[in-house]
C-alpha cells in the first residue's frame, strides 16, 4: 500500500493487520504500554500517542484494539487525526490470520475483468495494494465516506475511484457486512468479507453427525445468571431435558448431579483459565470448544468448531450458522453459539435459562478471575453485540419454524417471548 500508516495497538490484532500489509507502509506502532515504548516489533518502531503526535502525525492510524476501540476513535477525531477502523476486517486478517486469504480471494473473483469494490475502507484499500498491478481494480465510495480518504486514495492510486453506473452486468463485491443492510442499486453483488464456505480447513465432518439429531425436539440453554437455580438443574435432569451448557457451568457441579449432554466454549481467555479442569473433569458428554480457544492445538477431548469473528457495525445484525460443522458467527456472547448448535440440531423448541443478560454477574461469586479484570466498556460493547445476535436468532429461528424462548427467572432481556419455567416442566408454558 502506498499510503503510510500507524498501526494503534502491538498486541495480538495490531500485529496480526501488520502481516497482511507492506512493512514499508508502516511507520510505528503506538501503543500505550511504557514497557512496549522504545522498543521495536520486526524493525517498526513502538512509540508513544505524544510521540505519534510530534513525529507521525502525515500517517493515517488503524486502530486495533477491541476494548475501548470506538473511545480510541473519537480520541483521536477530537485531535484532527485521520483513522481507519480495523473492526471491519474479515476476521482471517483481523482475528485469526489465514496467509493465503488474498490467494483465496483472487481465485474468488477471478471470473471478473475488473474487480469493483463497495465501500472505501482499510479493507478495500488493502484489496487495493494487492491487485492493482495485476487487473483493474475500481473501488466505490459509500455515501458519506471521508473527504480525507477519499483524497489519500486518488492520490496513492490515482483513478482508483470509480461510480455504480459503471459496474453494469459484472459483479460488485461489498466490503463489509454493514454495506447489506443499504440499498444499492446494482443486481450483481456478493460479500468478499466471510470466508466460512471458502476454507475448508473450517469444517470439521465430526460435528455433521449431530445435524439433525434432536429434530422436532426441545431443548434448554443453560446460561450462568444470577438468577439460576439449582433446583431447577435437579428438574431438568428428573425429566430428561436435552440441555446445552457453557462456560463455568461446572461451577454449579457440586451441587447437582445435573449434567448437560453438551457444552459450548468459546472464550480464549476463559479457556485458559479452566482448561486444566476441562481436560480432566467430565463437565458433558459432548464438549465443544472454538478453535479460536484451541489456537492449533488438538484435544481429543474436545470438539473443535470454527468461530467466525466476523465484526460488524454497532447497529448491524450478525449473521446466524446454516451449518455449525462449517462454523459459528461470534455475537458477544456464547448464548449465540448454542443458538446456532441447537438449532443445527434440530430442535424445534429452544428454551433460554439463566440468561439474566447481566455481564459480568453470575450465580456463584467464584465464577471466573479474569472476568474481575475486565473494564465495565468491555461488558457494554459485548452487550450490545449480543442483543443484535439475539435479534438475528429470533430472524433465523422464525424462518427455519423454530421457537425461542426466554425462560429465566430474571432477566433484562426483552427479544425472546417470555414464558414461566415451572409452567413449561409442567406442560403448560403460557407467556408472562
Amino acid at each position: 500500500m502506498n499510503m503510510k500508516f500507524c498501526i494503534w495497538g502491538c498486541g495480538i490484532r495490531g500485529k496480526n493487520v501488520f502481516r497482511f500489509m507492506d512493512k514499508a507502509d508502516v511507520c510505528a506502532f503506538i501503543d500505550s504500554s511504557p514497557v512496549l515504548q522504545g522498543t521495536e516489533y520486526e524493525g517498526i518502531p513502538i512509540i508513544s500517542f505524544e510521540r505519534y503526535l510530534k513525529e507521525c502525525r502525515d500517517c493515517a492510524v488503524i486502530v486495533t484494539p477491541h476494548y475501548g476501540h470506538y473511545e480510541i476513535l473519537d480520541k483521536l477525531e477530537r485531535e484532527g487525526v485521520e483513522a481507519l477502523s480495523a473492526l471491519l476486517l474479515p476476521p482471517e486478517i483481523f482475528e485469526m490470520p489465514v496467509p493465503e486469504l488474498f490467494e483465496i480471494i483472487e481465485k474468488k473473483t477471478k471470473a471478473e475483468s475488473t474487480l469493483f469494490l463497495y465501500g472505501l475502507n482499510l479493507y478495500s484499500l488493502m484489496l487495493l495494494a494487492r491487485f492493482h498491478c495485476k487487473r483493474p481494480v475500481r473501488v466505490i465510495p459509500e455515501e458519506g465516506a471521508a473527504k480525507w480518504l477519499l483524497r489519500r486514495a486518488e492520490s496513492c492510486f490515482p483513478g482508483c475511484l470509480g461510480t455504480l453506473e459503471e459496474v453494469g452486468g459484472n459483479v460488485l463485491y461489498l466490503t463489509s457486512n454493514e454495506y447489506e443492510n443499504r440499498h444499492i442499486p446494482v443486481e450483481n453483488q456478493a460479500g468478499l468479507y466471510d470466508f466460512m464456505s471458502d476454507i475448508e480447513a473450517y469444517y470439521n465432518p465430526q460435528i455433521a453427525k449431530f445435524k439433525g439429531i434432536h429434530a422436532g425436539k426441545r431443548c434448554f440453554i443453560i446460561a450462568t445468571g444470577p438468577s439460576l437455580r439449582i433446583e431447577d438443574l435437579e428438574r431438568l435432569r428428573e425429566r430428561g431435558e436435552i440441555c446445552i451448557g457453557m462456560n463455568g457451568i461446572f461451577k454449579a457441579y457440586p451441587l447437582t448431579l445435573w449434567r448437560p449432554e453438551y457444552f459450548v466454549l468459546e472464550d480464549r481467555d476463559l479457556f485458559e483459565e479452566w482448561k486444566e479442569i476441562l481436560l480432566n473433569e467430565e463437565v458433558a458428554k459432548h464438549v465443544f470448544v472454538s478453535d479460536s480457544c484451541l489456537r492449533g492445538c488438538s484435544y481429543q477431548k474436545f470438539i473443535k468448531f470454527h468461530l467466525s469473528y466476523l465484526q460488524v457495525q454497532p447497529y448491524c445484525k450478525p449473521p446466524f450458522s446454516g451449518d455449525f460443522a462449517r462454523g459459528a458467527y461470534e455475537s458477544g456472547t456464547v448464548t449465540y453459539d448454542c443458538l446456532q448448535l441447537a438449532v443445527y440440531m434440530g430442535c424445534s423448541e429452544i428454551y433460554l435459562y439463566g440468561l439474566d443478560f447481566s455481564y459480568g454477574k453470575h450465580f456463584t461469586d467464584h465464577y471466573s478471575t479474569m472476568e474481575k479484570g475486565l473494564p465495565e466498556s468491555a461488558f457494554q460493547d459485548a452487550r450490545i453485540r449480543a442483543k443484535l445476535g439475539y435479534e438475528s436468532a429470533k430472524r433465523a429461528a422464525e424462518k427455519a419454524g423454530v421457537k425461542i424462548y426466554n425462560v429465566s427467572r430474571k432477566t433484562e432481556l426483552s427479544v425472546f417471548e417470555r414464558v414461566d419455567f415451572d409452567e413449561v416442566l409442567n406442560g403448560k408454558g403460557e407467556a408472562i
